[in-house]
């Protein structure tokens, strides 16, 4: 087998590529068909394999006030912080991304009284991340039908190295009878 691969990709998903330069001894398409959802899509997407998801994140911080924030915020703080918290709910998420709805939280963390602010680690364990929708796309559209190919492609070879194999077999037997 070979010892490298690299896949280099144009798609109504995002161009990318990755080079593999170590593969093992196994054939590279035996390689590409057995790697997982989370690594290829790390090589291919880097960080932008995972993005920021605004409805989780809300969710986070609806445990959050459910479960602790009354344990650390005044009863006004408390009062105030759920208000901001359920309007989330009627109004519409305000922020698109991690550092929007960091800098939202700033802000209602500076309405809270001095001992209540909500610290920049708080604020930040609520931000909450899904899988890039144009890298799920990539995985879930084109990549089985690419590596379908590959095994196609990879049989193909094998059953005509058989018949090659075959023939050279029985033109042996021939000439030795």
């Amino acid at each position: 087998g070979k010892s490298a691969v690299t896949i280099t990709v144009n798609s109504s998903f995002g161009s990318f590529a990755h080079c593999w330069s170590s593969i093992g001894p196994n054939d590279w398409r035996d390689f590409l068909a057995r790697l997982d959802r989370g690594y290829l899509l790390s090589k291919f997407f880097g960080a932008e394999a995972h993005v920021f998801c605004a409805e989780s994140t809300v969710r986070n911080l609806m445990d959050w006030c459910e479960k602790e924030a009354q344990e650390q915020l005044n009863t006004e703080d408390f009062s105030d912080f759920k208000d901001e918290c359920d309007s989330l709910s009627d109004t519409g998420i305000p922020f698109d991304s991690a550092e929007s709805f960091y800098f939202y939280m700033r802000a209602v963390s500076e309405r809270l009284s001095d001992q209540n602010a909500l610290d920049s680690d708080l604020i930040g364990s609520f931000a909450a991340k899904k899988i890039n929708p144009q890298a799920n796309g990539f995985w879930t559209e084109i990549w089985p039908a690419f590596i379908d190919a590959l095994q196609k492609e990879q049989r193909a070879e094998i059953e005509r190295e058989d018949s090659h194999d075959g023939s050279a077999r029985a033109a042996a037997h021939r000439n030795a009878a």
